[in-house]
């Protein structure tokens, strides 16, 4: 019987070495990445007009200029968020129509809230001081926050969206377990990365690494859409 040979230990670490040489020179540069994040936002629905900057460095990615209103920022993170080798998005935007009167703005985001085909029904209402906007109410299911959120910003002059708006109390157990199923796609989509879960008086704490921001921010936005969560810490490390 002829035995295979098997490598000695200076063959394999040098193979390792090959292989980690490889995975190194794969890596994008920052302005490989910064090169890519302007190609996105040209190409993405909403951004292709917008008068935008971003720079990197380190992985960091940070975007400048002046957009029409909160919802493209936001937009914006989302798109850089979701290229793999950024680890953390800076937001320095400017909203256009900042500085508009707080009464002005208020009352389209009333307007926005009671006719949104999205929003019509829901018992939240709003506030403002600054070109902040504060929501208030309860609904009884956790996911239509992001559409009173989304109404909110899409309104000019807005320039940022503080959201108080409560659900439906439920335990803590029930909390973690159902965000879990929520997470790791037993009971839902699913979201790319391994999280780790703790829940006390409804605020829950997320912890584990995720491929890109944007899959960070998607797993946290799937645990505040879960009713009877009241606040959530993000521990979670991007790790591309």
């Amino acid at each position: 019987m002829i035995l295979p040979r098997v490598p000695s230990v200076a063959t394999a670490l040098a193979a390792l070495a090959v292989a980690a040489g490889a995975v190194l020179a794969a890596a994008p540069s920052d302005a490989e990445l910064a090169a890519r994040i302007a190609q996105r936002f040209a190409g993405a629905k909403g951004l292709g007009h917008e008068s935008l900057r971003v720079s990197v460095r380190d992985g960091v990615a940070s975007i400048g200029g002046v957009v029409s209103d909160l919802s493209r920022s936001w937009r914006a993170r989302e798109v850089a968020g979701g290229i793999r080798g950024i680890v953390e998005v800076v937001d320095r935007t400017t909203v256009r129509n900042a500085g508009r009167p707080d009464a002005e703005i208020l009352a389209e985001v009333q307007a926005a809230l009671r006719d949104g085909k999205q929003t019509a029904g829901l018992e939240v209402s709003a506030s403002i001081e600054g070109g902040t906007v504060t929501l208030s109410g309860r609904i009884t299911d956790g996911r239509r926050r992001f559409d009173a959120r989304d109404a909110a910003a899409r309104v000019p002059g807005v320039v940022a969206v503080v959201d108080r708006i409560s659900t439906p109390p439920s335990e803590d157990e029930r909390i973690r377990q159902w965000a879990a199923a929520q997470l790791d796609g037993s009971a839902g989509e699913g979201v790319d990365g391994s999280f780790d879960l703790a829940v006390a008086d409804g605020v829950v704490t997320l912890r584990g690494t995720a491929p890109t921001v944007r899959d960070r921010e998607r797993a946290e936005r799937t645990v505040l859409g879960i009713n009877g969560v009241k606040g959530l810490v993000n521990e979670v490390t991007v790790v591309p």
